[in-house]
């Protein structure tokens, strides 16, 4: 699968984007299937740090590693994702367009090593790059409008 990139312009301060970026207590908010975030090791958002996470897409429930990987907010934030055999790294930019507004891009690579995880990307690998769109369109409407994703209510 190639790697990909998706970005949203979100009408609201650097600072303010990356408070709630940070916050893994905002990531159900913004991320639909999310479950849990456990950190195992480290600080928390810092290099090096570990957390268990846990997904729920269709039924399905999904538990993965994240790792930080690199950390310099707002050029650089960095996590890989592991799953069974597979893996992704996901590559986090934040700049300021103005005093008002912040562009979020975010690159993914994955390392798909498993059969039927290579089918799926092969498949479906253009549902991955959505699925992402989505949780960074889902974050802005977080992020401007307070919108959490459980309830589709501003908060």
């Amino acid at each position: 699968m190639k790697p990909y990139t998706v970005a949203v312009d979100i009408n609201a301060p650097l600072d303010l984007v990356l408070e709630l970026f940070d916050d893994p207590d905002n990531l159900p908010k913004w991320q639909k299937g999310f479950v849990s975030w456990t950190l195992r090791e480290g600080e928390q958002g810092q290099v090096g740090a570990i957390a268990d996470v846990v997904f729920e897409n269709k039924g399905r429930r999904i538990d993965m590693t994240e790792e930080v990987t690199a950390r310099n907010l707002p050029e650089q934030f960095d996590s890989l994702y592991r799953w069974g055999k597979n893996h992704n790294t996901v590559t986090n930019r934040f700049i300021a367009i103005d005093d008002d507004t912040t562009r979020w891009e975010a690159t993914c690579v994955y390392s798909l090593n498993s059969m039927g995880m290579k089918l799926m990307g092969l498949l479906f690998g253009k549902k991955f790059r959505e699925q992402h769109l989505e949780f960074l369109q889902d974050f802005k409407a977080f992020c401007e409008d307070g919108v959490d994703v459980r309830t589709g209510e501003r908060g």
